[in-house]
């Protein structure tokens, strides 16, 4: 009587990862690479896809193009003569994966494992930690946090509209602070260890420009926030002075 281990089947699925033209370029040697292991005489095209509708045929373009997509796909393909060619792609999106069905297993292997050591140095660790845990583990977290923002923003009108409507100076709403916190900061968690991965469409070295630009963003962004505040504290004053003068 032997025993022995049925095989599984390679995988595919890596973690999600903010990756920049310089992994991308790694990447995309790798598949040349492995792919001519088993088409040494083959010719190798490489393919580009950004959010699914912009083609690209070189890493200059992606860097003409600039900016970041949360989609990108790299097909590198061999073509061979009297042969059909041999294709190995790599894709980011809501799953990062990297697609080599029809290769000699050796080659599928040692693609998936140089390709996930990449991803892996830049993953996003408490995405890759949610993805550790099992489905119906992320189902529960994922309703705790939900739950736990609907709870926080509900408190957080109760405590206005008691305090413009029905003022009550003699119950305290410290706890409902305390609580509404604590939601907020679970519902931040679980929003960030459910980011997807990222391609920034630029190299390292480029990295203090985009900086620039992106604080840049991000002061706009504050400026607005800012802006909308005041005019909530203007139009909730408003909304006071109307009701108080009413009832005088």
């Amino acid at each position: 009587m032997a025993i022995t281990r049925v095989p599984t089947g390679i995988p595919n699925e890596l973690p999600h990862a903010r990756l920049f033209l310089d992994e991308i370029k790694a990447i995309e040697e790798i598949l040349k690479t492995e792919l001519g292991r088993s088409s040494p005489t083959g010719i190798a095209s490489v393919k580009y896809l950004l959010n699914g509708e912009t083609r690209c045929d070189s890493l200059e373009d992606l860097e003409e193009i600039g900016g970041s997509v949360e989609k990108f796909g790299l097909e590198v393909t061999i073509e061979r003569e009297n042969r059909y060619g041999e294709t190995a792609s790599f894709d980011i999106g809501d799953v990062a994966r990297v697609w080599t069905q029809q290769l000699p297993s050796d080659v599928r292997w040692a693609i998936y494992g140089k390709v996930r050591n990449i991803l892996f140095a830049r993953r996003l660790k408490l995405s890759y930690v949610l993805n550790t845990f099992s489905n119906e583990m992320q189902g529960v977290i994922w309703a705790i946090g939900t739950m736990a923002g609907l709870g926080a923003g509900t408190l957080v009108i109760i405590r206005v509209l008691s305090s413009i409507f029905h003022p009550v100076h003699h119950i305290s709403f410290a706890p409902l602070g305390v609580v509404a916190a604590f939601a907020a900061l679970l519902s931040l968690l679980v929003f960030l260890a459910n980011r997807k991965g990222r391609v920034y469409l630029y190299y390292h070295h480029s990295i203090e420009r985009e900086r620039r630009l992106h604080r840049k963003s991000i002061i706009l962004d504050l400026i607005k926030i800012l802006v909308g505040a005041v005019l909530g504290v203007i139009g909730t004053l408003v909304v006071r002075w109307i009701v108080h003068g009413n009832g005088q």
